[in-house]
């Protein structure tokens, strides 16, 4: 991972917050909660996301 980027996430109804993310950060995003991806003024992001899905192999 290299680089810096802009999370903005919606906290409220037209109410958003602003994350700098850069190399070793991590966060956590709400399933549901709105959000935006921008680059920062250096225009050079490598970022790893990862998603969280049921296992569905694993049924009880």
């Amino acid at each position: 991972m290299d680089g810096s980027a802009f999370y903005d996430i919606e906290v409220g109804e037209d109410d958003w917050i602003r994350i700098n993310v850069e190399r070793c950060d991590f966060i956590i995003i709400p399933s549901g909660r709105n959000y935006r991806f921008t680059l920062t003024t250096e225009n050079n992001v490598v970022i790893q996301r990862f998603f969280a899905t049921k296992n569905m192999t694993q049924q009880g």
